[in-house]
């Protein structure tokens, strides 16, 4: 469970205007708000939903600036673009997480219903959430940007109106995307650090498999030897 309790997303931003814009950016070092905007205008009904949804995409790829200069380094724009698409999901699902942490209060509830059942309703999501967050109109706007997103990254599937069971639960194949993974779950939950094999089962794992190669060079992450093998990362 994330430390900080602010929605502040009420309007859903398709993948592929932030999977584009982080090529741009990426390419570039400018993220401009006018060809986001062009882009939001493309797949969204009505010019006041494509400005806001604008308007949080911008927010998604230039407030977590530790993420995205990690991104940028430690993968580039010519290695991004040629990413299996798991992976380039997993990323903006990462930046999404980092800048509205709603999203990782929401995919690691989730992962404790999955766990025990099959499928999901909305309004079990809804009490779940307002556990956390309390009953609000706010939250129950926020979900709804939200949830259409997760489908898009394929961390859901909706089975019918109403009704979510998980995505496809791909691993990430490249190991800067999956430092990058490991260090959004550990910098949300305020974890100081987590042993190694707690990615086969910690919540936000659940979506998205994990393995991180211990003889790469970690940026974001630390590696501690423990004392029974195994070891923990925590941030670098």
């Amino acid at each position: 469970m994330s430390s900080t309790k602010f929605i502040g997303i009420n309007q859903r931003v398709p993948y592929s205007i932030l999977d584009e814009s982080l090529k741009q950016y990426l390419y570039s070092g400018d993220i401009k708000r006018e060809d986001i905007l062009e882009g939001m205008l493309r797949v969204t009904a009505g010019e006041n939903r494509a400005k806001k949804a604008s308007m949080y995409a911008h927010q998604i790829l230039t407030r977590p600036k530790k993420f995205l200069t990690f991104v940028e380094k430690s993968i580039g724009a010519a290695v991004y673009e040629k990413l299996p698409e798991q992976d380039r999901k997993a990323v903006i699902l990462c930046l999404v997480a980092n800048t509205f942490p709603i999203t990782y209060d929401l995919l690691c509830a989730l992962a404790t219903v999955f766990k025990v059942q099959e499928l999901v309703s909305r309004t079990f999501i809804n009490q779940k959430m307002e556990t956390l967050y309390g009953s609000n109109r706010t939250l129950a706007i926020g979900i709804d940007a939200l949830m259409p997103m997760l489908i898009e990254l394929g961390s859901l599937e909706r089975v019918k109106h109403g009704v979510y069971k998980v995505g496809s639960q791909p691993r990430i194949t490249h190991p800067a995307v999956a430092e990058l993974y490991v260090a959004t779950d550990i910098s949300l939950s305020g974890s100081k650090s987590i042993a190694l094999d707690e990615t086969n089962y910690r919540p936000w794992f659940f979506f998205n498999k994990v393995e991180l190669q211990l003889e790469a060079k970690f940026k974001l992450l630390k590696l501690t030897e423990g004392r029974v093998g195994g070891g923990y990362v925590g941030l670098g």
